[in-house]
């Protein structure tokens, strides 16, 4: 922890202060209450630090034994199986029982007393040596059935409440409901932790607390009405204003309610308590996953507002934080490496051709196999935009060889995402763009509609693992050959105005759906002429922000790309 102590800390975590650790001393409560709040905001190496601290100070206290072995263990990014089973795994699984064994063998046994509660529940928590799928999620149930038997009794807790909400949605993480209709998936049990936090939430200490406001947002992003955690996420993003990961969470309902500016401004403010925290404590942690997944929803919610510099920049420092250094870390490129092909998808976005054909590739093309692959989609894309057929062709091929060499460990965004089922999409998209450039529009057409399914069908995540939506180079090709209705149908979906599609599909308002649409709506003059209003009033409202004159859906429009090749 270095020279700081209680009263120097250099992070403001917000005056929120937990009830359970009221019983502890003054300068064990002080760290416990900065733990338990850096676990809220999945901060875990640094919520151990404090919990350590606190164990300092009273090495006996159960909650304090507790706290250190909740935060070494899984969560909802980072689930038991996604834990490096030649080293990480065992250490780990061997250091929380001892820190559980020990506390047994120092504490009361007073059935009354809520620490020891807590440490007989983390007991379920922990699988067998082997790991597999089956003990992993009979371990999340029996840790969540001990969990409800403690929310029986402190139901009024808000700590408890959150505790267990994050126990219930870990047993299905990222999939707790069904895209397809809203319903629980298998296992799930997403429906009592929807009853538990909305009650919490409705209390004057669950309000405001960062782990109810929290795990109400991952519940709900999933959800057919993401809406109502829409309110919770100003309070979330303001009270806590150096967790960084707290500040960004209101982005996920943000942008699935096409409020760019507003989920721009709070990545914003993300990346920046993110940065301070790196800037003291270093970044060869995991929490630097985090810190990238600021930086690309940062990018991903400026994309689509049309903000082509803020893009830019955030791409930047991207690279500029995911060193080599990190990705030779023990998993650091697995988790970390595709990070690196954002900028790839900038510039696709908008078209700038002139950076793809340019783009060096890595030397060492195995450590950076997703960004090689990557490259190769968009110079692919690039020569095919500016109908340089032979040179897109080439990099098709050497995109499908560089897709065969990313491993199966290598990850996308979210901890569920294989990089190698992304890059099918980029395979589609590239074979849908060069054969629309060689004139053969209904294949061309088809590997699109390919590339929608798979991205339709990718698991959830926030950002979405594709970067730019597969519709806006549909709907733009499809309006170039005169495809009115089928464009307007795959734009009226990206926006939400078809419900044919996912509720976690839909791009509300953004400016690149919007203007494909406004231009299919002026081919039908005088038809629809109140409908041509409103989306070109909310098209005019979408300008505003944009830093780029944006005249497609997508570049690949041939009277759109010869304006920003750039």
């Amino acid at each position: 922890m270095g020279p700081h102590t209680e009263s120097n800390y250099p992070f403001d975590l917000g005056t929120y202060a937990p009830k359970i650790s009221s019983s502890l001393g003054r300068t064990t409560r002080i760290w416990f209450n900065r733990g338990l709040k850096w676990c809220y905001g999945f901060n875990h190496e640094e919520a151990a630090r404090c919990f350590g601290k606190a164990l300092q100070d009273d090495p006996y206290s159960p909650l304090c034994n507790w706290g250190l072995a909740y935060a070494l263990g899984p969560n909802y990014n980072k689930p038991w199986f996604r834990f490096d089973m030649s080293v990480e795994f065992p250490t780990t699984r061997a250091r929380i029982l001892r820190l559980v064994e020990f506390a047994d063998t120092r504490i009361s046994k007073d059935a009354s007393s809520l620490g020891p509660m807590l440490l007989e529940a983390l007991k379920q928590r922990v699988p067998s040596e082997k790991r597999d799928i089956q003990s992993i999620r009979k371990c999340n149930a029996a840790y969540a059935d001990a969990m409800e038997r403690i929310y029986q009794k402190y139901s009024e807790d808000a700590d408890i409440a959150a505790l267990y909400a994050d126990a219930l949605l870990n047993i299905t993480p990222w999939s707790i409901w069904r895209l397809s209709d809203g319903k629980p998936t298998p296992h799930s049990r997403g429906l009592e932790a929807k009853r538990v936090l909305e009650r919490a939430r409705n209390t004057v200490a669950g309000r405001n607390h960062p782990g109810i406001l929290h795990m109400y947002i991952h519940l709900m992003e999933l959800s057919q009405t993401p809406e109502l955690a829409h309110s919770l996420g100003p309070r979330l993003s303001q009270l806590y204003p150096d967790i960084g990961h707290l500040v960004h969470m209101p982005v996920h309902i943000e942008v699935l309610l096409g409020h760019y500016g507003t989920a721009i401004e709070m990545n914003e403010r993300a990346c920046r308590a993110d940065e301070k925290f790196a800037a003291i404590r270093g970044s060869k942690d995991f929490y630097t996953f985090f810190r990238m997944h600021n930086y690309h929803s940062l990018v991903y919610a400026a994309m689509f507002a049309g903000k082509r510099q803020t893009c830019i920049d955030a791409a930047r420092r991207i690279v500029q934080a995911a060193s080599a250094d990190l990705l030779q870390l023990k998993n650091g490129a697995d988790w970390l490496e595709s990070f690196l092909s954002v900028p790839i998808h900038v510039w696709v976005r908008f078209g700038n051709w002139d950076q793809l054909k340019n783009a060096t590739f890595p030397a060492d093309s195995e450590l950076y196999c997703v960004y090689t692959a990557m490259l190769h989609y968009g110079k692919g894309i690039a020569f095919a935009a500016t109908n340089n057929i032979e040179e897109a062709t080439k990099h098709q091929d050497l995109l499908k060889k560089a897709c065969k060499r990313i491993p199966e460990s290598r990850l996308v965004g979210n901890f569920c995402i294989s990089a190698r089922t992304v890059m099918r999409i980029a395979e589609d998209m590239l074979a849908g763009e060069l054969e629309y450039r060689k004139g053969n529009y209904a294949y061309a057409f088809q590997c699109l509609r390919d590339a929608i399914y798979k991205e339709d069908h990718l698991p959830y995540s926030e950002p979405w693992a594709w970067m730019q939506p597969t519709r806006h180079a549909y709907g733009a090709l499809l309006l170039e050959q005169g495809h009115v209705n089928e464009a307007i149908k795959a734009y009226e979906q990206d926006l939400g105005l078809d419900k044919t599609v996912y509720r976690s599909r839909w791009h509300p308002n953004n400016i690149w759906a919007l203007q494909g649409l406004h231009e299919c709506l002026l081919t039908r003059l005088p038809d629809d002429l109140d409908y041509l209003q409103d989306i070109g009033d909310k098209l005019t409202k979408a300008r505003e922000s944009a830093d780029v004159d944006i005249t497609a859906s997508c570049y690949c429009k041939q009277s759109a790309w010869s304006c920003c090749t750039s």
